[in-house]
Parts: C-alpha cells; sequence; structure tokens
C-alpha cells in the first residue's frame, strides 16, 4: 500500500527560528498476516519538513515494523519498532571548538503492550515506550525517555 501524508504545523513563535510550515512524507507500507489475525507490518517513509526556521528544516528516512499477536480473541499484544534518520543540512550550530555544523539525528522508538480488545466497539491499552535520540549535536539533542500510557479507543 502506498502512503503519502501532507500537513501543515501552525506554531505561534515570533522568533525567527520559526517551527511553523508545510510537512510532506510518502511512503510504502504492507501488513502480512499470519495464523488468522496475527500480523507483520513492513514501512518505509521519505519525510520532509520545510519549516521556516531553519533549525527544524529537515529531510529523512523512517522505517518501521509492527507485530500485532492476537491472544485468546480478547488481547492483542503488539510490538512497534521505528527507526528515523533526518538531517538538518540548513541548520547552523557553533560548537565548543568554533566549528559550525549542521544537525543530523537517529532516532530509535520501541513501543510495547497489551490491548483489550472491547468488540466491535473499541480498546483499552497499556504501552510503555522507549525513545533514543541520537545527534551529532549531544548537548542539545542527545537524549533517551521512557514513556508509559493508559489509552482508550473507541470506533463510531
Amino acid at each position: 500500500r502506498l502512503r503519502m501524508d501532507f500537513y501543515h504545523q501552525n506554531v505561534q513563535d515570533s522568533s525567527l527560528n520559526s517551527m511553523s510550515g508545510i510537512g510532506h512524507s510518502a511512503g510504502l507500507e504492507n501488513v502480512f498476516y499470519f495464523l488468522g489475525d496475527d500480523s507483520i507490518l513492513l514501512r518505509f517513509e521519505y519525510d520532509q519538513n520545510d519549516s521556516d526556521g531553519s533549525q527544524w528544516r529537515y529531510s529523512g528516512l523512517r522505517f518501521g515494523f509492527g507485530l500485532s499477536v492476537i491472544a485468546l480473541s480478547l488481547i492483542d499484544l503488539r510490538l512497534v519498532v521505528d527507526y528515523f534518520m533526518r538531517d538538518f543540512a540548513d541548520s547552523k550550530y557553533v560548537l565548543n571548538d568554533g566549528s559550525v555544523e549542521a544537525r543530523a539525528d537517529k532516532r530509535l522508538s520501541v513501543s510495547a503492550g497489551p490491548e483489550f480488545i472491547l468488540g466491535s466497539v473499541g480498546r483499552i491499552g497499556l504501552k510503555y515506550s522507549f525513545i533514543l535520540n541520537q545527534s551529532n549535536i549531544t548537548k542539545i539533542y542527545d537524549y533517551q525517555r521512557h514513556l508509559g500510557m493508559l489509552f482508550w479507543e473507541l470506533k463510531f
């Protein structure tokens, strides 16, 4: 399946380094089913953000993998891995040694958790996510996050 997204982000920012702008992404994704309702998702995407501020303007490649295993027709056990490489070629950072460098990031996110299936009306789930961002501008953009979530989804 071919997927294309276009989005506009408008952030009220009076500074010159505004995040406002237009983003585009295009990619391919496919879901492979096995053992009935269990599935594997594979995804590749090119993403571009043309923000007004050069520090936020990037182009990047994203690779995704998802695994969904249905247990007892009531619980959907999910694992999602996403790897995103972004090049902020227009950004300029002055490093401690006086050199100027453009930012480049690599972000790995891993999410896992059960979703309890509520028939055809929705789901309730728990999710743990780990995010690791590695950047060549380490003092600002290197980070890792641990997130826990409780969510519900209703279908109309």
